[in-house]
């Protein structure tokens, strides 16, 4: 079944070079709108209720899951099995907290004087440029 599916060098492969051009893909789209990006100081809602919303209807969120999130819970399953797929899951999903809680307490105590337009735009880039590097090595591992 699944076990033999996630064990399988061709479907890792495939999973690997699918989710690199997946996240470089990202990484473009994310480095190409950076200086598009209005912040809104006044959204009219609550944060955890915009954040909750965004999170849910980002079209990103699948296509994450499917290719290099894939590829991630891969390689968690080949070093410790069904706990390293879990652990990769939880793991990111901690990592995406961590990020939120961060944004959401630099917005509320200065975000004004912090999250300026060009704070925003250079960040956006170099988070990019971060994608980019990732994406390059699930590419090379997908032909080694």
């Amino acid at each position: 079944g699944a076990q033999s599916l996630m064990q399988s060098m061709v479907f890792i492969k495939y999973a690997s070079l699918l989710g690199g051009l997946a996240m470089a893909y990202m990484a473009w789209g994310l480095y190409r709108s950076a200086g598009q990006m209005k912040i809104n100081n006044n959204p009219g809602y609550g944060a955890v209720l915009g954040g909750v919303v965004f999170t849910a209807l980002n079209p990103s969120f699948p296509l994450w899951w499917a290719t290099a999130g894939l590829r991630l819970v891969l390689e968690g399953f080949q070093v410790l099995g069904g706990l390293g797929a879990i652990l990769v899951v939880f793991g990111h999903w901690i990592a995406d907290l961590g990020w939120y809680v961060f944004v959401s307490a630099t917005v509320y105590e200065g975000g004004r004087k912090f999250l300026t337009q060009e704070y925003v735009v250079n960040l956006r880039r170099i988070l990019a440029t971060i994608l980019v590097m990732i994406s390059i090595y699930f590419m090379y591992s997908a032909f080694i």
